[in-house]
């Protein structure tokens, strides 16, 4: 595919990455000169010096024939404007990052503008590791898509799952999940109704998110997360919180800022605001890490993040 990429930041490097890495045709836009020429040198991709919402910047890059426009700056409203011109100009689908939730919520159904896709980096975050709350066992969770999902999970020694043909296995687990494929011994197998789960399988497991958390709380009775504690009260900690207050979790923030607390205070309905310094170790104590069934740093810093979690 041909791919135009604006903006070259760290999300727009790593996306350049992984586009090459997948043999796509990548072309490159950004105002500083020395982003294109270490981008072009490091992954052999072309460039164009400019800036992305320029009628002849995106022609020069191609936008006339590309298949995708990725747009990945710092600056919503470029993101936004730039995806509407690629649009225009002949680009057929537009991917669009945008950081401030009032404008993700705004233009959520952003169509109607040309815009393709619409991501915020961290809402996205914050419903991944929603995920991973709700189902710790999953080796790989895939986001659901019309309340339908795909886990893999890998069967543990002593499972009750082992021994069971899957055409037991709902009435087993009670309640209705499709094991889709298998991975055994590093062969995929696509299996039948005779197939017999054994230990150490991976099973690749799609059904209704209801359906699959009743799964998980059958053959996973004591990797349950019930009590969470966060530190740092960035965007992503508030879209984490706003979605797991929803599944009944027990979750307290520490934030160090007294105007990040008192925000999050009038936000969270169900969330323990604690205004502290997560790197504390005697208040991480007393706020019961000990207890704790999951600890997420959510901080401006990866330093701290890193150091508080090896501590936890």
């Amino acid at each position: 595919m041909n791919i135009i990429v604006v903006g070259l930041g760290v999300i727009g490097i790593e996306t350049v990455k992984s586009l090459v890495e997948e043999n796509h045709n990548v072309v490159a836009i950004d105002l500083d000169q020395e982003k294109i020429e270490d981008a072009v040198n490091r992954y052999d991709i072309n460039g164009v010096v400019g800036n992305g919402v320029n009628y002849d910047v995106l022609k020069e890059a191609g936008a006339n024939n590309a298949d995708v426009l990725i747009s990945t700056t710092s600056n919503d409203e470029l993101n936004i404007l730039c995806c509407i011109l690629a649009k225009n100009t002949g680009v057929t689908h537009t991917i669009c990052r945008v950081v401030q939730s009032d404008y993700f919520k705004l233009l959520k159904n952003g169509q109607d503008l040309g815009i393709s896709l619409m991501i915020n980096p961290q809402y996205e975050a914050a419903q991944e590791i929603s995920r991973i709350l709700r189902f710790p066992s999953a080796v790989k969770i895939e986001k659901f898509e019309a309340k339908i999902g795909l886990i893999e999970y890998n069967v543990p020694k002593d499972s009750m799952l082992i021994g069971i043909a899957l055409r037991n296995l709902n009435k087993t687990v009670n309640t209705k999940v499709l094991i889709c494929a298998v991975k055994r011994d590093g062969a995929a197998i696509i299996p039948s109704g005779d197939f017999e789960i054994a230990e150490g399988d991976s099973l690749f497991i799609t059904s209704t998110q209801k359906n699959i958390s009743q799964f998980f709380r059958e053959v996973d009775h004591g990797k349950k997360v019930r009590k969470i504690i966060i530190v740092g009260g960035s965007r992503t900690a508030q879209f984490l919180c706003q979605s797991i207050e929803k599944s009944g979790f027990s979750t307290k923030i520490i934030e160090k800022d007294e105007d990040k607390c008192d925000y999050l205070a009038e936000l969270l309905n169900k969330t323990e605001v604690i205004k502290g310094d997560g790197t504390d170790q005697q208040l991480l104590i007393e706020e019961g890490i000990n207890t704790a069934d999951a600890f997420i740093t959510l901080s401006d810093s990866d330093e701290q993040n890193i150091l508080m979690t090896m501590y936890a």
